[in-house]
């Protein structure tokens, strides 16, 4: 819960009897308007102090009554009453936007202390808790370079506020973008070398809200290449047979040890196939065996033989 300190003016002070009356508000920012400090705060819910600035001894009777009003005082409506030994009110904004206070004393049969009625407001609190809307365009002018467009129209935008980082799309790695702190305005900038980035826009406004933009962006020239788009003339080596596969990276599970891989088997060579069987060649025909040579009165004989017939 936020708790606010402030000290009001002396027209602002109530007494009651001897004792003062004050208002305690810190972290807050403020601003002029209208004579008064404006305190803004991004929480509906919040403290609104008070102390008594009463002698140690003294007894401080009676009630702290919390007046509001949501048109600077023109009219006041009655929100709280405590003990003044309390010390402090919580109001809770049922809405964004400015509410007016007072605190005025009652005795303890109630009787009001001091007119609430034309009084002016003695503290001002603006609620906001709407983050600002930022407006961011991405562009490619040229080959390698992205344009940024930026646009912030949050009427409480603190332009120091902002901040621009860009976001690799190949490896994660993010950089703050030093750049003038505008509320509206555009700058150039180099293409990570994957040709892919997300270009955040961010700002605060008065009450420290902050709001973000986030913008993907993928050069559509051809002067990156991706990992998805490698060359397939260039396929990476395999690995030689029997090389232990490494771990991408650590193991998910808690409280265990990576299994070390074991080696890959070296393939058997295939068995070289076996030729057909020869035919066995056929036995060639033996040849006949001459005839005898026969003595030469056996031929001769014959001779006569033949002649006698003839």
């Amino acid at each position: 819960m936020e708790r606010f300190m402030k000290t009001l003016p002396q027209s602002a002070m109530v007494a009651v009897n001897t004792a003062v009356l004050t208002f305690l508000f810190c972290q807050c920012t403020s601003a002029a308007a209208d004579e008064s400090e404006i305190l803004i705060t991004r929480n509906s819910r919040f403290e609104i102090p008070f102390e008594l600035d009463a002698e140690p001894d003294e007894e401080v009777d009676g009630f702290a009554v919390l007046y509001g009003s949501q048109d600077d005082g023109e009219t006041w409506t009655r929100l709280q009453s405590v003990p003044a030994s309390r010390g402090s009110f919580i109001f809770t904004a049922a809405k964004d936007g400015r509410y007016s206070f007072a605190i005025r004393m009652a005795d303890e049969r109630g009787t009001m202390i001091g007119e609430i009625e034309g009084s002016k407001p003695e503290l001002l609190i603006e609620v906001d808790t709407k983050v600002p809307e930022v407006d961011v365009k991405v562009t490619e002018p040229m080959p390698g370079k992205a344009r940024v467009v930026w646009s912030c129209s949050d009427p409480g935008v603190v332009a120091e506020s902002m901040k621009m980082e860009v976001v690799d799309g190949t490896t994660g790695t993010r950089r703050l973008v030093q750049v003038e702190p505008l509320a509206e305005g555009s700058t150039v900038l180099p293409i990570p070398a994957g040709g892919m980035m997300q270009v955040r826009v961010s700002f605060e406004d008065l009450a420290g809200n902050r709001g973000e933009t986030r913008i993907d962006f993928e050069s559509e020239t051809s002067l990156f290449t991706r990992p998805e788009m490698q060359s397939p003339e260039a396929p990476a080596d395999p690995p030689e047979p029997g090389t232990p596969i490494k771990p991408i990276g650590p193991t998910p599970f808690p409280n265990t040890e990576p299994t070390k891989p074991e080696p890959m088997p070296e393939p058997e060579p295939a068995p070289s196939p076996e030729p057909p069987p020869m035919p066995k060649p056929e036995p060639a025909p033996e040849p006949e065996p001459m005839p005898a040579p026969q003595p030469a009165n056996l031929q001769r004989e014959r001779s006569q033989l033949w002649q006698r017939q003839s």
